[in-house]
């Protein structure tokens, strides 16, 4: 799909690799629609993006509250007239905990806004992509769907119910113009921490710190899924990380996640279990 003129709706786009793949379709041509719960995150994006200012607004909506984005999409389709790319990008992480240890405030919080968000942006906005002779979906998943990762187990099954809904949909909308993407990035150097409200033990911090060199930038990854986007793609694996979990985990379905589990469990052990439930908001 070409990306000149289209209309492209980016949730997320306060920070990180949202509002980097909202700059950098913007210096593509595109008109761009940026959605975020954070309204200061919003107003950098806008500030960044002053260049681009006649094709780029901002829309404060929380994703989990379906009314909010029924809201969101009558505006954005009564400024742009149509809607031709949804990129659901917005996500978090909860505190590195294994599952017993969480409460369960925290999983519901987490799968309420990596799934049902993602959802409630699909089912608002299909109609209007379904009126576009070509448009696009696309879903960020994560390489904690691939295989399962140490004191993230709640998210990889947020992340792997974003998989199994983007490959659902892709069948459902197989005879349509509507193309729907998958995207499998490994570690990303971005402020999810953060931006997810939860604490982390400092150690965590002082590891992402040393493996740095290892994360993909939001820079890297957006030009990826603009690429994606341009080359008509319906799956993405960023990162040489998730590139080594896809490959040894189609190899050996049993084997290989077992053995990468033990792998990182090994470097993130001490650290899952400096974690506290008691962290989380």
């Amino acid at each position: 799909m070409t990306i000149q003129d289209k209309t492209i709706v980016v949730t997320g786009a306060g920070n990180g690799v949202g509002r980097e793949l909202t700059l950098q379709l913007l210096a593509h041509g595109a008109k761009v629609a940026c959605v975020d719960i954070n309204a200061s995150g919003l107003a950098e994006t806008l500030r960044i993006a002053e260049a681009y200012k006649e094709r780029v607004s901002v829309f404060q909506a929380d994703i989990t509250d379906s009314g909010a984005i029924g809201e969101i999409v009558g505006k954005i389709i009564e400024q742009f007239g149509a809607v031709d790319a949804l990129i659901n990008n917005a996500g978090i992480i909860h505190s590195f905990l294994h599952v017993e240890d969480m409460n369960t405030a925290a999983i519901e919080r987490v799968m309420r806004v990596n799934f049902f968000g993602t959802l409630n942006m699909i089912k608002a906005f299909l109609p209007y992509l379904q009126m576009q002779p070509s448009s696009y979906i696309v879903n960020l998943s994560s390489a904690g769907a691939l295989a399962p990762m140490p004191g993230e187990t709640a998210y990889g099954a947020s992340k792997a119910a974003v998989r199994l809904l983007t490959e659902g949909l892709r069948y459902e909308l197989h005879d349509s113009g509507v193309r729907v993407m998958a995207v499998f990035p490994g570690g990303i150097n971005t402020n999810i921490i953060q931006n997810s409200d939860v604490r982390v033990a400092s150690s965590i911090d002082q590891l992402r710190a040393r493996l740095a060199f290892l994360l993909l930038s939001p820079q890297k990854v957006a030009k990826r899924v603009i690429r994606g986007i341009k080359r008509n793609q319906t799956r993405l694996v960023l990162g040489i990380d998730a590139v080594i979990m896809d490959v040894f985990c189609r190899i050996s379905p049993t084997f290989a996640p077992r053995f990468l589990y033990r792998v990182i469990d090994t470097i993130l052990a001490p650290h899952v279990k400096a974690g506290e439930p008691a962290a989380e908001k």
